[in-house]
């Protein structure tokens, strides 16, 4: 928003292809190594091999550091074609180039990140990550109305990877002293898959946008670009968090126990993702009108409906996550591409029939086959190496719960369509689903004792609820 008001329309424009270009080269930077080092240190760490752990974890640094610099001098040498393709004109190559600094510094940070994550460090992460964040909101901001420009948004992603990358190492060593060789061979056979996941994942995002953009008008594009904000919530709060903390997770349990220890973790993930993303996908898409009308304004109704079809399919997307990070614990990565680059091919064919005759409505028809095709593929791909099983009984309560909810929200704004009676919405959606586990005897004892560990002590709030819904 403070951006948008202290920018040119032709600078957003530059905006969106600095962000369209910083984000891939990322991606492709990478490697793929941000998870290779998670998994080979978790796995090695758990295996009780800490030279080894630590031999790998430099290889995995080393290696990405060369990376960085290799593709911050691309992204330098690109920098006026990326300003003549954003902004029509070559003034404004010095922002690209100021933003090579940006990718030297970010990509070591993902990598720096994963490493955190394999040893279990979770809590300092999120300090970082909260603190990093905040840092690079406030310069950001300072710079703006300074009257820097775009220039203020570059300085602000460098300082976050700057941060990002150095603030970890001292954490980090503490548990691995980065010392020792390790092949990077094996690294790479199981990174390379996963970057091309990853590039198709990101070009995913693209290709419904793409579509509408040739095929649709201005509009459309604005609206849908509504509707991609509004859902990235759900993959933001919800499915980040879940792959950063299951697959180290996983790793571990693969080390320690094998095959049968990551199926066993599966099994009892798919109940926490039906608890957690079943009412999130189902409330997002009961109040798609007020999120809708909160972030663009009434005028942007018409992305109601495709917000609603993206929130209820992406429960799909969630759990063929789970089956992701299932298969990348056992280092199975080129079932992981493979599930992937079939789904895309599948949104892509959906949105290039559907959007030159149905308009945007189509393109989250098309992300929807996406979600779906990915966990079908997920299940056909795990199907010979893992015997990875569902808690069905859980899936089908807690979203029978959360369709409880939602039609209770639906049927309160329809007796109450003012913004007035926005929090009655919520109370009554929030006592139906609560009702709905209570009477579907959804919930269990075993959730409470996984709450209090992960809280670590015995909060009265826990107990409380405990009460209600049992």
């Amino acid at each position: 928003m403070i951006l948008a008001r202290h920018t040119t329309k032709i600078e957003m424009g530059v905006y969106a292809g600095f962000s369209f270009t910083y984000s891939l080269f990322q991606t492709v930077g990478a490697l793929g190594l941000n998870v290779a080092a998670v998994r080979f240190v978790a796995k090695l760490w758990a295996e009780k091999h800490v030279e080894e752990a630590s031999a790998a974890a430099k290889t995995v640094i080393e290696n990405v550091v060369m990376s960085a610099i290799a593709l911050s001098v691309v992204y330098y040498l690109c920098a006026p074609y990326f300003s003549l393709i954003s902004g029509g004109t070559f003034d404004y190559f010095h922002l690209f180039r100021a933003a090579s600094l940006a990718v030297l510094v970010t990509i070591p940070s993902l990598v720096v990140e994963g490493l955190l994550q394999g040893i279990q460090e979770f809590g300092k992460l999120v300090i970082i990550r909260v603190g990093a964040q905040a840092v690079r909101i406030a310069v950001s901001t300072w710079l703006l109305l300074s009257g820097y420009g775009l220039m203020a948004v570059v300085a602000g992603w460098l300082m976050f990877g700057s941060i990002l990358t150095l603030f970890p190492i001292p954490f980090i060593v503490r548990h691995i002293n980065l010392r020792g060789s390790y092949p990077f061979k094996p690294i790479l056979t199981y990174s390379l898959p996963l970057l091309g996941s990853s590039v198709l994942l990101f070009s995913s995002h693209y290709v419904d946008l793409f579509m509408i953009m040739v095929y649709g008008t201005p509009t459309e594009l604005g609206a849908y670009n509504v509707v991609i904000t509004a859902s990235g919530v759900l993959t933001l709060v919800i499915i980040g968090p879940l792959i950063t903390t299951l697959l180290p997770a996983m790793a571990r349990s693969c080390g320690t126990g094998g095959t049968v220890a990551v199926e066993r973790a599966f099994f009892k993930a798919t109940r926490y993702v039906a608890l957690i993303y079943a009412p999130a996908a189902c409330g997002l898409a009961a109040l798609a009108p007020e999120a809708i009308s909160l972030m663009a304004g009434a005028s942007y109704l018409e992305a109601v409906v495709p917000l609603v079809i993206i929130s209820i399919s992406s429960l799909a997307f969630a759990f063929a996550n789970l089956i992701a990070v299932a298969l990348q614990a056992v280092a199975e990565t080129a079932r992981v591409f493979r599930m992937t680059i079939v789904a895309v091919v599948a949104d892509a064919a959906v949105c290039f029939i559907l959007i030159p005759r149905m308009g945007m409505v189509s393109g989250s028809v098309g992300r929807a086959i996406f979600f779906l095709v990915m966990l079908g593929g997920g299940i056909y791909e795990a199907r010979t190496v893992l015997n990875l099983k569902f808690d069905v009984e859980a899936a089908w309560k807690f979203t029978l719960a959360s369709i409880a909810m939602a039609t209770s929200i639906v049927l309160s704004r329809s007796w109450c369509p003012l913004w007035t009676f926005f929090p009655l919405y919520i109370g009554l959606g929030l006592l139906a689903y609560v009702l709905a586990l209570r009477g579907l005897r959804a919930v269990r004892e075993e959730d409470f004792r996984m709450t209090q560990r992960m809280t670590t002590k015995r909060l009265r709030w826990i107990r409380t609820l405990q009460a209600i819904l049992t």
